[in-house]
């Protein structure tokens, strides 16, 4: 068990995010359900930062280390786990069907894994 769980509440145990499942929000009500058929799991938020060694990071290093666990390098980035995050999920075989069912949708790169945001409403 890493330092993480043991801070958490056994409910609160990482999820893996499964083929065809997506993390899922909601222009106008980010923190409400998205959509009818997405469910809520806690995720390892991982702190990611565009240089490839920690080393590079000159006097700040022992501030790196200070916070989160877990420290790596992952493609080419530098990583630690800063804590869990709870986040919507949904099961999406078809993006298509989807797209076409909720009218308009932004598909995101985010933090490791994709995110789908029904968007309907304006942002900035």
């Amino acid at each position: 068990m890493n330092q993480i769980d043991k801070e958490k509440e056994p409910s609160m145990i990482a999820y893996e995010i499964k083929e065809n499942e997506y993390i899922i929000t909601r222009t106008s009500e980010y923190r409400a359900q998205p959509h009818k058929d997405a469910f809520r799991v806690w995720r390892i938020e991982v702190d990611r930062r565009t240089v490839d060694a920690p080393e590079k990071l000159g006097d700040k290093v022992s501030q790196w280390y200070s916070f989160g666990s877990n420290h790596r390098v992952e493609n080419g980035m530098i990583c630690r786990d800063i804590g869990m995050k709870e986040v919507w999920v949904m099961k999406i075989p078809d993006l298509i069907d989807f797209a076409l069912e909720v009218e308009r949708i932004v598909v995101l790169n985010c933090k490791g894994c994709i995110e789908i945001e029904i968007y309907d409403t304006w942002r900035e």
